[in-house]
């Protein structure tokens, strides 16, 4: 069969413009440094590309999610820090008011400092990141939490807490309620509270508190009644009678698996309230404590009052530091938890970078020597087609 020249001559020509396209290609894969850059380029590894490029965005997704955890929980580990330390500086002004022979010129610079501390607890619970949004607010971020009233300090936030998912399968917590870190806290020992009574006339006050059995606590309400100087009872919340015996200062007095210790004279008639713990607000400690300091002490009966307030008042600010730090913990091992995850997530994002770039981006160093090797064939090609085309009969004779 004889070929005849118009089809050699397709064929040359259809030679040629593949060598063009090719040569096209390996242009733009050194301009754009992708051997992929269409789907038409490579079809099953255009799917792959995609499918790891939405990886790498979902990996960049939970970087930025630890980024605003990271920063809130640093927030409020400041806030914690600074609370903890206006509590013990109040603990501390405390002790120092029950040395004896304060007068009340002293009392007064204590409970001023107090008060100034008390003003800054309340800004620290009220603290915002740098977007304005509360840290102690719950999930109503835009609602300042805390506000003085003439009741106390009110809080106006919600008992909810924020979320952010820092990989496929694991959220942290990015903050606490104020409800929650200011207010869930148990008054007293944490497990019972003594009230002295304010009719008390005698120069009796407890002195320290004790579970003995914590099972035989039924967590129950109690009177202890001083019968006399030195004798006294315990009757539970109808009245019936549970303990008695002698009393003299220093004596425990012990029942249903608790014990109160007792120190000063007492009156016929003076009593002491048991109650179960309940929580407690660091602000109505604080606002009882400087209720305490304003009131006089001038009697025996007033200066045990006072020794029995300030002591609950030493108790309360115990439980709150003990609170305080616990939830401080909570938020340091936040804070490890999102290093941790965040080292994870370098580490796939790092392995899905490698795969995209073997899968996507060329060797460029080979392309230019492709390049250049394409160039020179086409270039020979088309010198040839044209001497060619140029060629005729008389050419060969």
């Amino acid at each position: 069969m004889r070929v005849g020249s118009r089809s050699m001559q397709l064929q040359f020509l259809a030679s040629l413009a593949r060598q063009q396209e090719r040569l096209t290609s390996l242009q733009q894969q050194v301009a754009s440094g992708k051997k992929v850059s269409t789907a038409g380029d490579n079809p099953a590894a255009a799917v792959q590309i995609v499918a790891l490029q939405n990886s790498l965005e979902q990996m960049n997704g939970f970087e930025s999610n630890s980024g605003l955890a990271r920063g809130r929980l640093s927030l409020e580990e400041q806030a914690l820090n600074s609370t903890v330390g206006s509590l013990q500086r109040i603990r501390d002004l405390v002790i120092d008011a029950r040395a004896p022979g304060r007068t009340e010129v002293e009392f007064r610079l204590i409970a001023a400092e107090i008060e100034e501390l008390s003003e800054g607890l309340l800004a620290t619970a009220n603290s915002q990141d740098g977007e304005g949004r509360y840290l102690f607010a719950g999930n109503s971020v835009q609602t300042r939490p805390f506000s003085a009233t003439a009741g106390g300090v009110a809080y106006s936030g919600d008992q909810g807490v924020r979320t952010q998912r820092i990989s496929e399968s694991r959220v942290v917590q990015e903050g606490d309620s104020g409800a929650e870190v200011f207010g869930r806290i148990r008054s007293g020992n944490g497990t019972f509270n003594v009230l002295h009574a304010g009719t008390n006339a005698g120069g009796v006050f407890y002195s320290n508190t004790t579970v003995t059995d914590g099972s035989a606590w039924d967590h129950q309400q109690y009177v202890i009644n001083f019968t006399a100087p030195d004798t006294y009872e315990v009757r539970d919340g109808a009245g019936t009678l549970v303990a008695s015996g002698a009393y003299e200062s220093g004596d425990s007095i012990e029942f249903s698996g608790i014990a109160v210790s007792f120190e000063g004279v007492a009156a016929a008639g003076d009593s002491f309230t048991i109650e179960p713990s309940r929580y407690q607000s660091v602000f109505q400690t604080v606002d009882a404590l400087l209720s305490t300091l304003g009131s006089a002490v001038l009697t025996d009966a007033q200066q045990a009052e006072f020794q029995s307030n300030t002591n609950s008042a030493l108790l309360n600010l115990d439980r709150a530091l003990d609170h305080i730090s616990e939830v401080r913990g909570h938020v340091g091992q936040r804070l490890s938890v999102l290093d941790e995850q965040q080292e994870a997530n370098d580490r796939v994002s790092i392995e899905i970078q490698s795969v995209l770039s073997r899968t996507q981006d060329t060797d460029l160093a080979s392309l230019i020597s492709e390049l250049e090797a394409q160039s020179i064939a086409l270039e020979a090609a088309q010198r040839s087609y044209a001497r060619l085309q140029g060629q005729s009969l008389f050419d060969l004779i």
